[in-house]
């Protein structure tokens, strides 16, 4: 993932059209102190109207649920769409993205779901939390590993 290779030095809210979803936020995005604090916030103001509509057309598929059934998320798909899924499909199911820097390890779902956590101390966890909680991002929280409506 790209976002963690430039060096942060601050929040810089986008010179661009439209660009009024990140100036009503300017005080919190500015107040950020940390790279991961700044693409938390940006994936939020990205994701947040997504998460909370509800049968808008689109199937919602959430990484985490790939990770630990893509057979039953494919098969959601598919059976969406009225055609049948592709066996050689199931293959591909425990093996790394070709992106990965763990692949040459053994795939753990559990295990892949949890190694964030590990990368971040008690204290930037909480102020995780409070930027998804500024936001209203009630499917995550930092004291899990799953969306909510998994657990």
């Amino acid at each position: 993932q790209g976002g963690w290779d430039s060096e942060f030095t601050k929040f810089k809210i986008p010179d661009m059209p439209f660009n009024e979803v990140y100036i009503q936020h300017k005080e919190l995005l500015e107040g950020l102190e940390t790279k991961g604090e700044s693409l938390l916030a940006t994936w939020c103001i990205t994701n947040r109207d997504l998460l909370k509509q509800q049968n808008m057309g689109w199937i919602p598929i959430y990484y985490e649920e790939l990770v630990l059934d893509p057979e039953a998320q494919f098969k959601k798909i598919f059976s969406e769409w009225n055609i049948a899924m592709p066996n050689e499909l199931s293959n591909k199911f425990d093996l790394w993205s070709s992106t990965a820097l763990d692949s040459g390890q053994s795939y753990n779902q559990e295990s892949q779901l949890n190694k964030w956590r590990n990368d971040f101390s008690t204290m930037e966890l909480g102020r995780f939390q409070a930027i998804l909680d500024y936001f209203d991002i009630t499917t995550y929280s930092t004291s899990q590993t799953k969306p909510l409506h998994l657990i």
